[in-house]
């Protein structure tokens, strides 16, 4: 890179795969008056000396790792505690054999994303974690206690092998540390099983935790029979602020397509966009089951109407 070649330049959008920078350019780089969002895959804190230098990236408010253990992610944040943050995305373990993350390694990670967040409390609104690790462990409520404290956060997506449960008191304390939350994600693709339990009404009791929730994106136990979740159905009340509904996992059979379709219908008027997803079922069986459902939409709007 020509001496100097920073300087010149005004970016608002930087990414980072693997290797060192020199020293000087990082040095020009962090000191860059505009470069808002940061994007850094395959970096270990030895890549990026922040420590060096007195105020990186002074206009940073979006910063994605990728690619990365929580241990490392931790090193890499810690010189940027003075910065109104506003989001922080974290795709870790894809290779095992540096750091598997543990209860004990999550717990560590939130207790120092709390220490970040003292000072710009206001301002962070976003945390995204998605842990590409072996699936074979679970991360507990407790692992994530430390992240009550970030009051106002917006959005919370929890790509993790988690103990979910909804009976859990713990999960109602959940609504009362982020009670503006608007984004919600709990689990993905493979992580169906690490759910214990959730059947659709458990959909409509996430939405009621948060009264501004906009965007539900949750993964359902495949082995729990939607039919059977429509028992309580006249209990259900509206929940008119969920606009985006989005579900790993579902295996409906056909006949229940239209209960669930009355479902949503009824619990979520306001819904506008609904996905589903299911590596059980094939192109397509997906393409018939999404007939059946834009079909049973239109009979229950044709319902309203009359």
């Amino acid at each position: 890179m020509p001496k100097g070649f920073i300087h010149g330049l005004d970016l608002e959008d930087f990414s980072c795969t693997m290797g060192r920078m020199p020293a000087e350019s990082l040095r020009d780089l962090a000191a860059l008056p505009n470069t808002h969002t940061l994007h850094l895959t395959d970096c270990t804190p030895g890549s990026f000396h922040f420590s060096s230098i007195a105020v990186p990236f002074p206009s940073l408010r979006h910063i994605s790792l990728s690619h990365i253990t929580l241990s490392s992610a931790s090193l890499l944040l810690q010189p940027l505690n003075h910065l109104p943050l506003e989001s922080i995305e974290l795709s870790f373990g894809v290779d095992p054999t540096r750091e598997i993350a543990t209860e004990k390694t999550y717990f560590d990670f939130c207790s120092k994303l709390q220490l970040l967040d003292e000072l710009q409390r206001p301002t962070f609104k976003c945390l995204k974690l998605h842990d590409q690790g072996p699936s074979q462990r679970s991360i507990s409520f407790d692992a994530l206690r430390p992240l009550y404290k970030l009051s106002q956060l917006e959005c919370l997506h929890l790509d993790v092998p988690f103990a979910f449960r909804m009976d859990s008191p713990k999960f109602s304390a959940w609504g009362a540390a982020w009670p503006l939350l608007k984004d919600f994600q709990l689990g993905g693709e493979g992580l169906e099983s690490e759910l214990a339990g959730l059947v659709p009404q458990d959909l409509y009791r996430i939405a009621e935790v948060w009264p501004r929730l906009e965007s539900l994106c949750v993964s359902l136990d495949t082995r729990t029979e939607v039919e059977s979740s429509m028992k309580a159905l006249e209990e259900v009340q509206e929940q008119r602020s969920l606009t985006s509904l989005r579900i790993h996992g579902l295996l409906i059979g056909h006949s229940g397509a239209f209960n669930f379709a009355v479902f949503l219908f009824m619990s979520f008027p306001r819904l506008k966009t609904f996905q589903f997803e299911s590596g059980y079922l094939d192109e397509s069986e997906k393409e018939n089951l999404t007939a059946i459902y834009l079909a049973s939409f239109d009979r229950l709007v044709e319902r309203r109407r009359k």
